[in-house]
């Protein structure tokens, strides 16, 4: 197979990043949150990722310890969470990466207002990353991504829509208290970009059932 050149995934900087400090792939896919089968897949068919792969790898790498497992203490562990819930806006997931329970992560916030702030400010920035990248994605039209195995998936626009506009009220009044000014873009700005890609994508479904000889009836509903 041919390597390309590939969208970057979440948990890319997170896998890199754990190999430029020396651990092995195995237990930087597990800091990444992935299979290192991914990792190697990814690799397969990404040549700027095989590039950055093979450049972290340059570094001193760890001593080994045999197969013991490492103790990772609690703060580490949700340290974890932390950057997890804002690469994936996903309590469960998040929890499941960092080796807790997802009963404990909220019992944690519950009683430490703390980490409770941190959370918020967690799911603040994920909501800005799922903003930018849609944005990204509606100026640019890329609707789908190649994965690790190189198959072709479609990005869901609606569901992304879905979510920012679910989480819209909450990061609104964070943004608040933070006073940030330079807020990226509105939601009517998003849903109007949304509506114009959605009537673009209806007229071309049309000009094809044009063609064929097929009547239309749109839905007014």
């Amino acid at each position: 197979m041919t390597k390309g050149t590939c969208a970057p995934r979440p948990w890319e900087q997170a896998f890199l990043a754990a190999l430029g400090a020396g651990e092995t792939q195995t237990d930087a896919a597990r800091v990444a949150g992935i299979a290192r089968t991914t990792a190697q897949k990814r690799q397969k068919v990404d040549a700027r990722f095989a590039a950055e792969v093979a450049l972290a790898l340059q570094s001193p790498r760890k001593k080994s310890i045999g197969d013991a497992p490492r103790t990772i203490s609690k703060d580490k562990k949700l340290e974890i969470f932390l950057a997890r819930l804002a690469e994936t806006s996903n309590v469960s997931a998040a929890a499941a990466d960092a080796q807790l329970s997802t009963a404990s992560v909220y019992d944690r916030r519950r009683d430490d207002p703390t980490f409770a702030q941190r959370w918020t400010d967690a799911l603040a920035e994920g909501y800005d990353r799922l903003e930018m990248d849609l944005l990204e994605r509606l100026r640019t039209g890329r609707l789908e991504d190649v994965d690790a195995e190189g198959k072709r998936r479609k990005f869901d626009v609606s569901a992304a829509f879905r979510c920012i506009a679910a989480h819209r009220e909450t990061v609104a009044r964070e943004k608040g208290r933070r006073k940030l000014s330079d807020e990226i873009v509105t939601i009517e700005a998003i849903n109007a970009r949304i509506d114009k890609m959605r009537e673009k994508e209806e007229a071309a479904l049309a000009r094809n059932a044009a063609a064929k000889g097929v009547i239309v009836v749109r839905d007014e509903g």
